[in-house]
Order: C-alpha cells, then sequence, then structure tokens
C-alpha cells in the first residue's frame, strides 16, 4: 500500500507505555556506573512523586534533558522487544513511509529505529530553540501540518488522544483499544475504523 503512515509509539507499536518503562530502566542502568544521571534522575522523580513540584511534561522535559549515553538507549530498545505488537508491525510494513509520532522524550524515542528492519522517521518530544515542545494531541497534528502540510496520512493509534490527527487521517487503524477509546473513536468513524489486536 502506497502513502504515508503516522504511528504512535506507545499503546500502538509497543503493547504498553515506554516513559515508566525508560524512568525504571534509567534507575537500574545508571546505579552501577553512572552515577551523575542516576542521582539526576532520583531527583527528578522526587520532585515529581513525593514533592509534586513537578509537573508530568517538566519531569519529562528533565530527563529529555540528561546526557543518556546512546548504548543505553539501545540495550533500553533491546529490553522492550517482548512489547512490540506483531500485528502492528506487520500492516505498518505495507507502507511507503512509517513515522512514529509520540509524545515519549527524544532522548530514548529516537532510539525506536533499532526495532525496525527498514528506515523510519521519529517525531518525538522534544526541546526546540531551549523550549521544551511536548508531542502530545494538538501538537502532534502541528507539527504534522508544518512537516508534511496537507499530504494525506494513515494513522495508527491506540487513544483518544490523537483525535486530532484522526480527524484529520485519510484512514484510521485503531491498536489494542481500551473500551473507552474502542467506545469514542466508533462514535466517530463507525464502520470504516479499522481495529487491530494483538
Amino acid at each position: 500500500m502506497a502513502g504515508l503512515a503516522l504511528v504512535d509509539l506507545d499503546g500502538t507499536i509497543l503493547k504498553g507505555n515506554s516513559f515508566p518503562a525508560w524512568s525504571l530502566f534509567l534507575l537500574r542502568k545508571t546505579f552501577f556506573f553512572g552515577r551523575g544521571v542516576f542521582f539526576q534522575v532520583v531527583c527528578l522523580l522526587f520532585k515529581r512523586k513525593i514533592l509534586g513540584t513537578l509537573s508530568h511534561v517538566e519531569f519529562k522535559a528533565g530527563l529529555e534533558a540528561l546526557s543518556v549515553p546512546d548504548v543505553l538507549c539501545e540495550q533500553f530498545w533491546e529490553s522492550m522487544r517482548l512489547l512490540i505488537s506483531a500485528p502492528v508491525m506487520e500492516k505498518i510494513q505495507e507502507y511507503d513511509e512509517v513515522v512514529i509520532y509520540t509524545a515519549a522524550p527524544s532522548v530514548y524515542a529516537k532510539h525506536v529505529k533499532k526495532i525496525f528492519q527498514y528506515d523510519v522517521g521519529v517525531v518525538s518530544s522534544r526541546f526546540v530553540e531551549g523550549v521544551f515542545y511536548n508531542n502530545f494531541g494538538v501538537n502532534k497534528l502541528a507539527d504534522k501540518e508544518s512537516r508534511f502540510g496537507d499530504r494525506e496520512y494513515t494513522l495508527f493509534t491506540d487513544s483518544v488522544d490523537d483525535f486530532p490527527l484522526a480527524r484529520n487521517a485519510m484512514k484510521v487503524f485503531l491498536c489494542n483499544p481500551v473500551e473507552s477509546s474502542r467506545s469514542a473513536y466508533q462514535a466517530l468513524f463507525g464502520a470504516s475504523l479499522e481495529i487491530i489486536e494483538g
């Protein structure tokens, strides 16, 4: 199938959320040989979970700002292989161009390419001119429009958070949805909605 596929990462390609897994992975891996990064992650977690002084987006920005060796990011993706949705991976192979659109921080999200056997693009949350850009909800749509203009695309997602992208998609595949997402997307797309499980 020719065309552009925009694919969400968490809950879509992965049967789970990479962000908490990344936080725990960093803690485990940096405890023994990366004490500087370990201490920074602990401080961020303390501010987020204990003091409540960091929002989710601020916590994400804090992790994005860390200097993490590429080798750790690649090890992280190796550790996530068991969570990959084979039916989703199989379906997106049919597209000429695949771009992962995720709210995950770029520090590790850009390395998701490691799990693919072909070239994919990755657009994620990142710093742009010193300001953290949270690639989430309407921001995903704005980013898509700046990169691809009016180009038609197919969307693969699991979440209502991607409604802004879904409303403008030529086709939507809802992947491993929870019941609330299934109901919301079926109300919006009816019989044209395709669901991928597994």
